[in-house]
């Protein structure tokens, strides 16, 4: 559906490709580094990160299609139904990531409820403040989710990819129309850079501590291997432990006769 769309876009549309690419091209270019990283890493989330980034992507041209069509009801319908799309696939991506899978089919049924506002508010009452406000109402849920559930389960860890993420998921918002403005409109090619770049410095940092994690566990088995006695392997395993997990202190409690 998405690729018949754009191809009668393509032979219709007044707009030159060049605009369209300069639209949309920091988030293609987004895109593009997230796929040559899944290759590497097959992360599920990370899957659904880049699904949810072109639905992002279809928002923004779609949008920026509606300004001129003729009948602008239509772009602007799909255009923010797939901001909602969108918005839902980042926050299930999350979900995947955290384990809260179990949240995954409420977000569902809230982004099928925003699109069904969305179409009663374009076609249906378009100046009425109560459609407004369930639309933003609905989508802000959506991400508000994923932000806690990622701030709950990084809480009390060092990384920065993770809060990165949740900030950029509250700043997150939906455009009416492309020409709206606000006080955050200027630099709302920075937040998408940003809400972008923090996926892909979760994947990395995990990376990193999975390759980490396996550097203790070599240099506890080298311990083991080359201790003279019970006390000087525990305290080397601690040592490693503790330089894992840039702890300032660390120690281990044992029995008597265990």
């Amino acid at each position: 559906m998405l690729i018949a769309f754009w191809a009668n876009w393509f032979f219709s549309s007044r707009f030159a490709i060049s605009e369209v690419l300069a639209e949309g091209s920091g988030i293609l270019v987004l895109i593009a580094g997230a796929i040559l990283i899944y290759r590497t890493f097959q992360e599920r989330y990370l899957f659904l990160w880049i699904i949810g980034w072109i639905f992002y992507l279809t928002y923004r041209e779609w949008n920026f299609v509606g300004e001129s069509a003729l009948d602008p009801r239509v772009w602007y319908l799909l255009a923010q139904s797939a901001f909602v799309i969108s918005a839902a696939l980042l926050v299930i991506a999350v979900l995947y990531y955290t384990g809260s899978r179990r949240y995954i089919f409420p977000v569902c049924t809230v982004a099928v409820g925003c699109i069904v506002f969305i179409a009663l508010r374009i076609y249906v009452a378009p100046d009425s403040i109560v459609s407004t406000a369930l639309v933003h109402l609905a989508y802000r849920v959506i991400t508000i989710t994923g932000a806690w559930q990622l701030a709950r389960f990084n809480r009390g860890r060092l990384t920065q990819g993770p809060w990165l993420m949740v900030a950029m998921l509250l700043l997150m918002h939906m455009d009416d129309r492309h020409a709206t403005t606000h006080f955050l409109h200027d630099i709302d090619p920075i937040f998408e850079l940003l809400l972008g770049l923090s996926m892909l410095i979760i994947v990395l940092d995990d990376s990193k501590a999975r390759t980490d994690r396996l550097a203790v566990l070599n240099s506890i088995g080298t311990s083991i291997a080359e201790a003279q006695d019970s006390e000087s392997m525990m305290a080397g395993a601690v040592a490693e432990i503790r330089r894992l997990y840039r702890a300032r202190a660390a120690w281990i409690r044992m029995r008597m006769n265990d």
